[in-house]
């Protein structure tokens, strides 16, 4: 029952980094306690996603350019989402205009 609470606990925490757009989870000011850390995947006014870190030991923070460098990561990852996104629609519209 404990799993299925921290469970339910985490999902919540996601949600928010997710709402957020901000990261959330371990070793940030929102839940601090849960024990993953969540990025939100954000270009823009869109959020892609969230990528869900657990940390091997918990009990050790990362450091501000560490945090600095996944947000980095994050956000290239976005990016990359996004562009796949406008290449499919731009081949999509070449495709249905070309065929008229």
């Amino acid at each position: 029952m404990r799993a299925l609470a921290r469970g339910y606990k985490e999902i919540a925490v996601a949600h928010a980094a997710y709402d957020s757009g901000q990261m959330a989870g371990w070793g940030t000011q929102t839940s601090p306690t849960t024990e993953i850390l969540f990025v939100p995947l954000r270009a823009g006014a869109t959020t892609w996603g969230i990528l869900a870190l657990r940390p091997r030991d918990p009990g050790r923070f990362l450091l501000r350019e560490q945090l600095t460098l996944l947000d980095s990561l994050a956000k290239q990852v976005a990016l990359a989402l996004e562009v796949e996104r406008m290449s499919v629609h731009a081949l999509g519209r070449a495709t249905t205009s070309g065929s008229s």
